[in-house]
């Protein structure tokens, strides 16, 4: 998505970007990594770029809306979510039962902090909970710069609360409700290209009947191992077999407006 940003921005011949967001969230680097291709695309080639949530763009989706010029969403859009949470599985239990045993050799006192045969100990949790609370800073400081919130404002918003599209809107998480008919009628008005006639370039492009082979055993992990094979006969683009392993759990929804 980052990508397709940037090269978006580059185009002499798309005038903005228009990003609609169908997401609960996900990685805080990923949606930093959409935000920062937004926010380059702003300073260095001067192009407005919209968000539209539809039905969900909460926790990392609205992280990567932040700077937008404007944001829009539906009356019933659940959005905000502006938290983090985070943990690890113990499976110390699920192997006493089956009689297996753990050992190992570490070096420092926070090494084994992912060790699945363990529960946190009292140092390991202190950096766990220190990650997560600079996580939520970041975040909450995102949203205050984006919105030009203060710290305050943007702070009592956040805690992890999710808002309506119709409460967003109230409280200046969002700056008008609406789809994209609605932006692209906001976004006429506001800039100069005002007197033009706007088309749009819908992307990702309709996929071929290869692609769409290609994406499906994506979904599937243990096929994986087909990767480099399938690389050879379809071309780079069958690395989003060996990348997109959970594809079929759960593929949030970006589409992009040029």
């Amino acid at each position: 998505i980052s990508k397709d940003i940037r090269d978006a921005a580059r185009d002499k011949n798309i005038a903005a970007i228009m990003i609609d967001i169908n997401s609960p969230g996900g990685s805080p680097s990923a949606s930093e990594t959409i935000r920062r291709a937004i926010q380059w695309s702003q300073i260095t080639y001067k192009k407005p770029v919209y968000v539209i949530m539809r039905d969900v763009a909460a926790s990392g989706g609205y992280w990567a809306a932040t700077p937008a010029d404007k944001i829009f969403a539906r009356g019933t859009t659940m959005t905000g979510s502006i938290g983090v949470v985070g943990g690890k599985f113990n499976i110390q239990k699920l192997s006493s039962d089956f009689d297996v045993a753990w050992d190992g050799v570490q070096y420092g006192d926070n090494a084994g902090l992912w060790a699945m045969n363990k529960s946190f100990t009292a140092s390991e949790q202190e950096r766990f909970e220190a990650s997560l609370d600079n996580v939520y800073s970041n975040f909450v400081t995102r949203v205050a710069t984006g919105r030009k919130l203060s710290p305050e404002q943007a702070e009592q918003i956040a805690r992890g609360r999710v808002w309506t599209g119709a409460q967003a809107k109230a409280i200046g998480l969002v700056d008008g409700l609406g789809g994209i008919d609605v932006a692209l009628q906001d976004l006429a008005q506001n800039y100069p290209f005002a007197n033009k006639e706007l088309g749009l370039i819908d992307w990702p492009r309709e996929k071929s009947p290869i692609d769409a082979f290609k994406s499906i055993l994506g979904g599937m992990s243990p096929l994986g191992i087909f990767g480099g094979a399938m690389h050879k006969l379809f071309g780079t683009n069958a690395d989003i077999m060996t990348m997109n392993t959970n594809r079929l759990v759960y593929e949030p929804e970006w589409q992009l407006y040029f």
